[in-house]
């Protein structure tokens, strides 16, 4: 909280999504790098904001650059799926070698 009361929330991430948010009434940056993602998020914690929404592609680029995780600490993070989607997550190489071997009719050990 600011001394002039609390902050609005902020959202920081693609076009799209923050546009939307936009719409809802919530202040918002637009980050297309880590070193755009960084600065916004530095100066939207300095400035006090309280609770910071970000897409998971900025979650990503803030956690290259260091700044997260930050538990405990101000602003509370929320994440939130893109405008356009949830981020696809790469499968791990057993689950994608299983995969693959069913796709061609080949044997496949049991899931643990």
């Amino acid at each position: 909280m600011t001394a002039h009361g609390p902050t609005r929330p902020h959202v920081l991430g693609d076009a799209d999504t923050v546009r939307g948010f936009r719409l809802a009434g919530l202040a918002g940056t637009v980050v297309r790098s880590r070193d755009e993602a960084a600065e916004a998020f530095l100066r939207v914690r300095d400035a006090g904001t309280e609770l910071l929404v970000l897409t998971e592609e900025t979650e990503a680029l803030l956690r290259a650059a260091g700044l997260l995780p930050h538990e405990g600490r101000q602003p509370v993070v929320a994440v939130v799926p893109a405008a356009r989607g949830p981020r696809p997550w790469p499968l791990p190489a057993e689950r994608l070698q299983r995969r693959v071997r069913r796709a061609l009719g080949l044997p496949v050990e049991r899931e643990p």
